[in-house]
């Protein structure tokens, strides 16, 4: 996940509208990009935000950085891990 290409391409291959309406149905507000601001740190630069579904640029990104098809490509597992509310 060091490649940006790589990373930029997952965040435009995931729909994230379809994911939070219709698999989370929690009322979750739509993500804006892959990695969540939570996560973020200040020396993080800021990567893919608020782009959209877009599977035919995540093709032509992941091409571009050397895994054309997706051929080659590690498998890549996404976890959710479930927040307890406080307060």
């Amino acid at each position: 996940m060091d490649n940006p290409l790589i990373r930029r391409a997952i965040n435009l291959a995931i729909d994230k509208e379809r994911l939070a309406l219709h698999v989370l149905k929690g009322g979750q507000p739509v993500a804006t990009n892959a990695v969540p601001d939570l996560l973020r740190s200040r020396t993080v630069t800021k990567f893919c935000a608020r782009e959209t579904f877009d599977p035919q640029k995540a093709k032509e990104l992941l091409a571009q950085a050397g895994y054309p098809r997706g051929i080659g490509l590690p498998p890549i597992e996404f976890i959710s891990i479930p927040v307890k509310a406080t307060g």
